[in-house]
């Protein structure tokens, strides 16, 4: 077997121009195929973190059935309770904060819309979210802040508002009145949502307490892990802590569960595109082997003619095919790995996309993103599928017929 191991390397050199045009096809099928597939691990990463660092968090905690139906009404009614539990796992959690949440209306003196109106503590709420940082205009909210206002650039052009111009919010307040209070704009946001941007308005929690008679009550409690990727046993801690009757915790993926539906299709669909690329390399691999088999077809009978085993030359041909993947493997190896390092660290400018990005959820700058685990699947799945090429014009080349082979032009 060793000496048929280095009978193929040696004759992939025979004809060094062909089996460098072959290493070149699996190298780009092969960058093809880590670009896709980093490509998708890169949306899904960038999604899931735009969504989380938006609002959503890793964990969220209410009273049972908030989300389902959020009014007013279904509060926390002791957050206090709620933080020391949240305390007790500081190892595990990287930060949390207490909201309010409402549906209201904002005016101006020049219009009016719809809108959900959050009360934030400022200084942790810029622990969670990016929002502190997606400031464009005029400043964030201050922790004193009773009678300011911080909404998205959207939703202020379409109020026809600017920075200290005066708002009024209304909404439904805890004893199922209607309470309202007058504002000024503070600041201005703008994230790569445009329909987050014309949805929320941001008041201080006191100020939004005040506003719907809230008292110390909260409506949820928004936690980011330090591990997401043991976010379910996180979960899992803290509803022990927690009454089950009383309080619902839930994971991103539950309360965005047409984003994580997303990321399972987007997952499938591209391992569909790596297929047909790899089915790409199969045929071009049947067919150079086939000019190999037929180019070499007295070679082989005289082989067989002097006493070669059938499967010798089956094997032969096998190496010979999976030498020219290795080479196209580290060929392609080390072109993927210029790219990929380059599109992870600078991204992939998409701002001539802006307005298809924006409905995806996507910053204009948008970095790939692939693990170890895919790029051995990949290299696998290569070899794999080039065994299986060459099985077909090996098992030819085994059953030739010495002579046949020497009665051949």
């Amino acid at each position: 077997m060793n000496t048929l191991f280095k009978i193929s390397w040696r004759n992939l050199y025979r004809n060094f121009r062909r089996t460098l045009i072959m290493a070149i096809v699996v190298a780009i099928g092969f960058v093809g195929t880590i670009f896709c597939l980093s490509f998708v691990q890169g949306y899904m990463r960038q999604t899931v973190e735009n969504a989380i660092q938006a609002h959503t968090g890793h964990l969220q905690i209410h009273q049972l059935g908030f989300a389902d139906n959020p009014v007013i009404k279904k509060r926390i009614q002791k957050p206090q309770t709620v933080e020391r539990i949240l305390s007790e796992h500081s190892t595990e959690i990287q930060a949390f904060t207490q909201r309010i949440k409402n549906q209201g209306m904002i005016n101006s003196s020049e219009s009016s819309a719809g809108a959900l109106i959050i009360g934030i503590d400022p200084e942790k709420e810029a622990e969670i979210t990016q929002i502190k940082k997606s400031l464009v205009e005029g400043q964030y909210l201050a922790p004193d802040d009773a009678h300011a206002v911080y909404l998205g650039k959207a939703l202020a052009k379409k109020l026809k508002v600017h920075l200290n111009d005066k708002i009024v919010l209304m909404g439904q307040t805890l004893h199922q009145e209607i309470g309202g209070g007058a504002f000024r704009v503070k600041g201005l946001f703008q994230t790569s949502s445009p329909s987050f941007d014309k949805a929320m308005v941001f008041i201080t929690l006191p100020a939004a307490q005040n506003l719907f008679e809230m008292k110390t009550a909260v409506s949820e409690f928004t936690i980011i892990a330090r591990q997401p990727e043991t976010l379910e046993v996180l979960q899992t801690e803290i509803k022990s802590g927690l009454n089950a009757q009383d309080y619902e915790v839930l994971t991103w993926k539950e309360l965005l569960p047409a984003l994580a539906q997303l990321i399972e299709t987007s997952s499938g669909t591209v391992y569909i595109i790596v297929f047909i690329l790899l089915i790409g390399i199969c045929f071009s691999i049947i067919n150079t082997l086939f000019v190999i088999v037929f180019e070499r077809f007295r070679e082989f009978g005289i082989m067989k003619a002097l006493g070669t085993p059938p499967r010798h030359i089956f094997v032969l041909i096998l190496f010979e095919a999976l030498g020219m993947t290795s080479l196209g493997i580290a060929l392609g190896g080390v072109l993927s790995t210029g790219i990929m390092s380059y599109f992870h660290i600078y991204g992939l400018n998409l701002s001539a996309y802006s307005k298809g990005i924006a409905i995806m959820n996507l910053g204009e700058i948008f970095y790939l993103s692939v693990t170890p685990a895919q790029i051995i699947t990949s290299i696998v799945l290569t070899l794999l599928i080039v065994a299986l090429a060459a099985l077909y014009p090996a098992w030819v080349a085994a059953r030739i017929q010495p002579i046949k082979a020497l009665k051949f032009i």
